[in-house]
């Protein structure tokens, strides 16, 4: 990842596919945006499930947007937004059937959030 962008490398054709960097519809405050097609913020946290076909990818932000994506064509999977004033995702990681995601944040309490990966 690099910012608010994923990249899918493929060594053997030598090409990219790029998951987010789109632009936010108020540059002020980013971390506001309502978008529901990828991050508007900078990634802080990034997962591989066990199979290598899904990632899930965590942002900063004062409602941070998890999306978990497909690793070989980059298309949004499904999307979750962690509570507000929870401030960023910064650790995520997958089950070990790849069915639900589990998320800590970097409140004071420093919660950890599970959701089902649904299509």
């Amino acid at each position: 990842m690099t910012a608010a962008l994923g990249v899918v490398f493929d060594p053997k054709t030598r090409t990219q596919l790029f998951f987010g960097g789109g632009e936010t519809m108020n540059m002020e405050r980013k971390q506001l945006d309502t978008s529901l097609d990828s991050h508007t913020d900078d990634i802080m946290a990034l997962a591989i499930n066990q199979e290598r076909t899904m990632v899930c990818t965590g942002q900063v932000g004062h409602q941070p947007i998890i999306f978990v994506w497909d690793a070989l064509t980059a298309q949004k999977i499904c999307m979750m937004r962690l509570p507000k004033g929870t401030r960023s995702v910064t650790a995520i990681g997958f089950s070990k059937d790849s069915s639900m995601i589990a998320a800590s944040d970097l409140h004071n309490d420093h919660n950890v959030y599970c959701y089902r990966v649904s299509d």
